[in-house]
């Protein structure tokens, strides 16, 4: 396993939250996932449940189960 830095699914999952932060302003964006770590620490919620998170989980899932097809070579 590659350090965190190395990984390409981690890059992939945070270049989604750069992308997010020119769409919505870096300060707007630090408020709402402030306001959704609120609502997920009151429901019990996991954090691949915010809405600002999910379209970067889903993103990095796509991209494991990419790289998990490619090392069973391709099945």
């Amino acid at each position: 396993t590659p350090p965190v830095w190395e990984d390409k699914c981690i890059q992939v999952h945070e270049r989604y939250h750069v992308i997010d932060h020119y769409r919505w302003g870096v300060l707007p964006w630090l408020v709402m996932y402030a306001l959704g770590q609120v609502y997920l620490a009151i429901t019990g919620k996991p954090n691949s449940q915010h809405f600002l998170e999910r379209g970067a989980y889903r993103r990095q899932k796509a991209c494991q189960d990419a790289q998990d097809t490619q090392e069973n070579g391709g099945e």
